[in-house]
Formats: C-alpha cells, structure tokens, sequence
C-alpha cells in the first residue's frame, strides 16, 4: 500500500514521502503499534532506488529526533537508523539501488557530518536507558563496520572503543550480550587498530 501509494506519485515523491514519513512517526508515538514501523522502512525502500532519491529523504527529522530529549522519540529514530544500515536484509528484498556499500558509506558520513556520534557516545552511558544503549552499541558497530578506514579514523577521535568496552561490565546481561554479539562480526584489524591505538593514545598522553 505505502510503496505503490509513493510510485503512483513520483512527481511529488519526495515532499510525499516527507509528509507520510513524519505522519507515521508520530503515529507510532502516539499509538505504540509496531505495525507502522514497517511501513516506515517500506518508504525508506523506496526512496532507496537511487542515491539521488535518498538524497532528499527526511534525515534532518530522524537525526533531531535522535538528539532530543525526549526517551520514546530518541529509542525510534535509533532502531530506524540501525535498521537503514541493514536495508536490504531486513526487508527480504533485492533493492533497486544496487551499489549498497556505497550506500552504507553514503549514510556513515550523513551520521557523522550530523554529530551524532558524540550523541551515541553519551548515550552509552546512560545505564538506566539499557534499550537506548543496545541501538546505540549497534549503530556504532554498523559505522565502524561498513564505514571506510578514512571514516574510522574520523571516529578515533571520539576514542569509542572505551565506553564500548566498558558496558561488558554491566549488570545488564542483554547489554552485555549486546555488545558481545554486534562486534563479534567485527572482522577489520586496520580499523581496530585505528580506534585502539587512538583509545590508548588518549588514556597515557
């Protein structure tokens, strides 16, 4: 429904997609129905079809929402986040945009630009918001991973390894599970070796 709605409407697309993007948001704050985070990820499939499309989509809205105040907002826009790093195996869906590594980069960059990781960062800490951290260990391990070394060394800076690290001493088990099994698939030593040797530099000089 959502995604023959947007391409029976290509003229308007992007203000469209806009429009019933944020409407739905508000909807499932409103109401708590999963049902409508789908069709979330169904207008984001489409907008998917080009990098150019993608372009125009409302991340401004889903990075304000991520750096608000507010928990529920926050834990939505984050799961929305996570899930867009993983667009094509959430859906069960061969995505018109082939170039997905491009893509994933495309998004790594957005985030970083946006100042999000700072915000991630924090958020780690927030031991009484275990959900909050989880999406928070995800998305960062999906930047680290799908990013590129240029990108990791940006993230360095933020020493991100540290609180990372810190939170397998949880009281949490499913934080510490979480942590565990999101950097088990991290398999780059080039970029662990950025983000330690950055850690290690910042905690001695």
């Amino acid at each position: 429904m959502i995604k023959r709605f947007l391409r029976s409407h290509t003229a308007e697309s992007s203000r469209a997609r806009s429009i019933l993007f944020k409407s739905l948001f508000e909807t499932i704050i409103q109401t708590n129905e999963d049902y409508y985070f789908q069709q979330l990820l169904e207008i984001a499939e489409v907008s998917l079809k080009s990098i150019d499309e993608f372009k125009d989509f409302p991340f401004l809205f889903v990075f304000g929402e991520i750096a608000s105040k507010d928990m529920k907002r926050q834990y939505l826009a984050l799961r929305f986040l996570g899930n867009l790093f993983t667009m094509k195996e959430e859906l069960g869906v061969e995505v018109i945009y082939i170039r997905m590594k491009e893509f994933q980069e495309w998004l790594v960059q957005k985030v970083i630009d946006a100042d999000l990781i700072s915000i991630l960062i924090d958020l780690l800490g927030k031991d009484h918001l275990p959900h909050l951290q989880i999406e928070s260990v995800r998305i960062l391990q999906f930047i680290v991973s799908m990013g590129t070394i240029k990108q990791c060394k940006t993230l360095a800076d933020f020493a991100i390894i540290l609180p990372i690290l810190q939170l397998l001493n949880s009281k949490n088990i499913d934080i510490v599970e979480s942590v565990k099994y999101y950097f088990s698939f991290f398999r780059n030593f080039q970029k662990i070796g950025y983000l330690v040797y950055k850690c290690h530099v910042q905690l001695f000089f």
